[in-house]
């Protein structure tokens, strides 16, 4: 999967086993049926290295706070890390735009 929105949601909400790839390497993972085992693809690659904990009395419904300020944020403080994130939202769709804006400020071989 190459699109980096997507593979931080799918890796994050539904524990899959995703990088984010350039696109011509999606391209000839998908011809061959294969990808290298390393990052995100290993057990080790997928071991947090950052717990960002979220307090609040309420959960973030505002997608403005969750995906344009909260994911820049964790993204600019975990830099290459893998974050943990212990919040709660109201919808999904608030989730969502946190891991598209993780996703979009974060290294370009990292997704979650």
């Amino acid at each position: 999967m190459a699109e980096s929105n997507a593979v931080a949601y799918v890796n994050a909400v539904h524990d899959a086993w995703t990088e984010k790839l350039p696109g011509p390497f999606v391209v000839l993972s998908a011809l061959v049926g294969r990808v290298p085992r390393y990052g995100l693809y290993t057990i080790n690659g997928r071991i947090p290295t950052h717990v960002v904990k979220v307090n609040g009395k309420q959960p973030i419904s505002d997608p403005l706070i969750a995906g344009g300020l909260l994911g820049r944020k964790i993204a600019e403080l975990v830099g290459d890390g893998k974050p943990y994130l212990v919040v709660r939202f109201s919808s999904n769709a608030v989730i969502k735009q946190l891991l598209a804006s993780y996703a979009t400020y974060s290294p370009p071989t990292h997704s979650w």
